[in-house]
Formats: C-alpha cells, structure tokens, sequence
C-alpha cells in the first residue's frame, strides 16, 4: 500500500478548514494558540478542529486499509 500517496489522498479529501487546521499544526507547527487567533475561536475550539480532522483522516485511511 502507498501510504504517502494514501495520506495524501486522504488529507486532500478533508473539507477546506480541517485541511488548513491540519496543515497548521502538523506540517507548520502552529500552536493552537495561533491556529485558534487565525479562525478567531477559542482554543479549545480549535482543538476540536484538530481532533475532528485526525478522526476524519484516521477514517479515511483505515477504508484504504492503512491502520495505525
């Protein structure tokens, strides 16, 4: 199994906000103080953003037959 190209394929099926949240703390870092300062929620909230898309993606990758 491609697990990069399935990785890939799974973060690029997430909706627009999920990706950017994703993109935020995984790829660059951000705090969830900065990611919540850039959606102007609090943030616990964007912890929940965080939490939602991981679930989202871990989803996605298992149908792709991907587990953890």
């Amino acid at each position: 199994v491609d697990v990069d190209g399935a990785l890939g394929a799974a973060i690029a099926s997430l909706p627009p906000s999920q990706r950017q949240v994703i993109s935020m703390k995984l790829l660059r870092g951000f705090s969830f103080r900065e990611i919540a300062a850039a959606f102007g929620v609090s943030e616990a909230a964007a912890k929940m953003r965080f939490q939602r898309a991981l679930g989202a993606l871990r989803s996605d990758l298992e149908q792709r037959g991907i587990t953890p």
